[in-house]
């Protein structure tokens, strides 16, 4: 099966099965395994669900039980104070080329800028 021509010809050769129906017997037998399939997860947490209830308030009671012990033996809670200071920092000097950089920057920003085009003929040579 090289090729796709290969792969439809197997097809148009197995469409034949496709088309077979199996008999009434054995899809009588297909329907009651799936219809008791189907009961067996319908009510598959249904006699469970009293267990598994059962399991999680154990499990919750023996969690808190342990807790509380633990808690129990580590005595009564105490609290630190936190202490927080407030450092007031001084404003940092300003560089003076900075402000220079600024007022530079906007005197380009506000001159109109030209740049010449050249002739219609010449042509644009990008060197390194």
């Amino acid at each position: 099966m090289n090729s796709s021509k290969d792969l439809f010809t197997v097809f148009r050769e197995k469409e034949s099965l496709l088309r077979e129906t199996p008999p009434r017997r054995t899809w009588r037998r297909i329907e009651r395994r799936l219809d008791r399939a189907q009961l067996n997860d319908r009510h598959a947490l249904g006699t469970k669900k009293p267990a598994l209830l059962g399991t999680a308030l154990v499990l919750t009671l023996a969690f808190s039980g342990m807790a509380a012990l633990h808690l129990a033996k580590q005595g009564p809670l105490r609290f630190q104070k936190a202490a927080f200071t407030v450092e007031v920092l001084p404003p940092e000097p300003v560089d003076p080329t900075t402000g220079n950089l600024l007022e530079w920057s906007r005197t380009i920003q506000a001159q109109p800028f030209h740049i010449a085009e050249g002739e219609p003929g010449q042509e644009l040579i990008v060197r390194p």
